[in-house]
């Protein structure tokens, strides 16, 4: 093993738990200059998504040309078909449901 130790965390941190004297507590995050994030320009929510959806036949003719990546079928998105009754009844219970215990197997009635 080599002579030189490894050294986790932020110096301050270290000369804590080593005893020295810290003259001074790290500086706090309000003293930190705050990072601001350059916000896309343009930004859509779901609803403003859903509401530029509208079911056309029409292929642009640039993509008659390229038929791998259109299909003859344009897909609704999902959350404009209606659940069925079966897909209700999965998301009315809870993710953990108490008719299944894990595993892949059922709670059986007689305590198994």
């Amino acid at each position: 093993m080599s002579a030189e130790t490894l050294n986790f965390g932020p110096q301050w941190l270290r000369d804590l738990s080593s005893g020295s004297n810290v003259t001074s507590p790290p500086p706090s995050p309000a003293t930190q200059p705050i990072m601001k994030f350059k916000l896309a320009q343009h930004r859509y929510g779901r609803e403003e998504m859903l509401a530029l959806f509208e079911k056309s036949d029409y292929v642009p003719p640039e993509l008659l040309h390229a038929p791998n990546i259109i299909s003859e079928d344009a897909l609704i998105p999902l959350s404009l078909i209606p659940l069925t009754e079966e897909d209700q009844r999965a998301f009315s219970g809870g993710v953990n449901s108490e008719e299944e215990t894990g595993r892949g197997r059922r709670k059986s009635s007689a305590g198994k």
